[in-house]
């Protein structure tokens, strides 16, 4: 914030949840003013250099280099200087819009509060006619009953006052953009990492609300997954869908991120978590702890597949009972997690009998729905299994559990929604 920035209403109820006009019009003629010591700065550097060029006196083997580039540079910081000092203007000229929009936004929020607390003061003296008794100790009047519907809200006005408020902002803030692009359309070209930073930045919210859409669709994928797990080839499919999908909302939130948009880093850390059995596919097969485990998976993956022993191959990742099984790695969490290392007696593997492709697909779905859900049965059997399984996670109750944790964060929000909406309806919430 700049030394003479305006301090902005931070509560903004009755009307919104936040302040609907943001920005800061200091900062923008801060910026301005920046600019246009650059654009003095290139001009001087310009005037220094068109001397060089002119200069008749220089000798020696880089003279005509030097008069041939130093003009090249020269023009090129003109043209530079030139697009600063166009630009400058338009930005300016938002900075005195914005500050004008938030000027009036900020009256209608102080009309708005001043008319709440007449509501208020005007509800209070009604409740307490009503409860004190008539006058001259006649009976006690019936309350009218209050206003119902849209058309009868108090603070209705004010919403639309301050909605056309945010819809010319809007529309000068088009208008101004649409005349520093156009500036900016020179004979200066922009590197190609500049027009991809710019095409990111203008789509960012279309890649968010990919993600978001795409993160549902994976959810979804990944319950089926988990409930037609017994039921091959539909377990298989669906979880390799999942699993595609996990990769393409991790792209658009990172996408999305860098832009700018409102993508948390925890949002995109869960998304990666999901993708973590993506690691099966530089593996041979679905590896678990036990040779019957194996062969419940080889089941659940269909025709073709088939359980062989893992004793004394190498190990590259392993979890929780897997884990248990390897000898020697780099052991993490109490060896809840091992790196490196081979294994010993007792861990299977399910593996396709002709296709090496679907050995590695076997291996995916396998490390991402057979061995169970860190936030379910793979996280629980870690954490209280003791090196063994205290539920199955290819189990009826295993996989309810599964699915149920699986849907859950998609859920909170509705939910939470929903309640809002209640207590927004029946008064219950400020």
């Amino acid at each position: 914030m700049s030394a003479g920035s305006r301090t902005r209403p931070r509560d903004w109820t009755p009307l919104r949840d936040s302040d609907p006009v943001p920005g800061d019009a200091e900062e923008i003629r801060d910026e301005v003013r920046h600019m246009t010591r650059l654009a003095e700065q290139l001009r001087e550097q310009s005037k220094l250099l068109q001397g060089i060029s002119n200069d008749n006196e220089l000798r020696g083997k880089y003279a005509n280099r030097l008069r041939s580039e130093g003009g090249d540079l020269q023009k090129k910081l003109g043209e530079v200087a030139g697009r600063y000092e166009r630009v400058h203007g338009h930005l300016s000229g938002w900075a005195n819009a914005l500050e004008d929009f938030q000027s009036e936004a900020d009256r209608i929020l102080r009309r708005a509060k001043e008319k709440q607390q007449e509501v208020e003061a005007d509800q209070k003296k009604k409740e307490h006619a009503g409860s004190g008794g008539g006058k001259d100790g006649g009976p006690t009047p019936t309350p009218s009953p209050s206003p119902s519907g849209v058309e009868d809200d108090p603070m209705l006005e004010f919403h639309r006052q301050l909605m056309a408020v945010e819809s010319d902002r809007d529309e000068r803030a088009r208008y101004f953009g649409d005349r520093i692009k156009d500036e900016l359309d020179d004979v200066l070209e922009d590197s190609t990492w500049e027009n991809i930073k710019d095409w990111t930045h203008e789509h960012a919210d279309l890649f968010k609300s990919i993600g978001d859409v795409l993160s549902n669709i994976t959810a979804v994928l990944g319950v089926l997954a988990i409930i037609t797990m017994p039921f091959p080839p539909l377990g298989v499919i669906f979880g390799a869908l999942a699993l595609a999908g996990s990769a393409l909302t991790l792209g658009a939130q990172l996408m999305a991120k860098a832009g700018g948009a409102d993508v948390g880093w925890g949002t995109i850390g869960l998304t990666a978590v999901g993708l973590i059995p993506g690691i099966g596919a530089f593996g041979k097969g679905a590896k678990f702890a036990s040779m019957a485990k194996a062969g419940k998976s080889a089941s659940a993956l269909g025709k073709g597949f088939k359980t062989v022993k893992l004793t004394g191959q190498k190990n590259l990742f392993a979890m929780g009972g897997l884990a248990g099984k390897v000898e020697g790695g780099v052991g993490l969490v109490g060896r809840k997690l091992v790196l490196g290392g081979t294994f010993g007696k007792g861990a299977g593997m399910a593996v396709h009998e002709s296709s090496t492709a679907m050995s590695k697909l076997g291996a995916v779905v396998g490390a991402g729905y057979h061995e169970g859900q860190m936030l379910g049965t793979k996280g629980a059997n870690m954490l209280f299994g003791k090196g063994g399984e205290i539920i199955d996670p290819m189990s009826d109750a295993g996989r309810v559990m599964d699915a149920s944790f699986k849907m859950a964060p998609k859920m909170i929000n509705p939910v939470t929604e929903g309640v809002q909406n209640l207590g927004d309806q029946f008064g219950l919430t400020s």
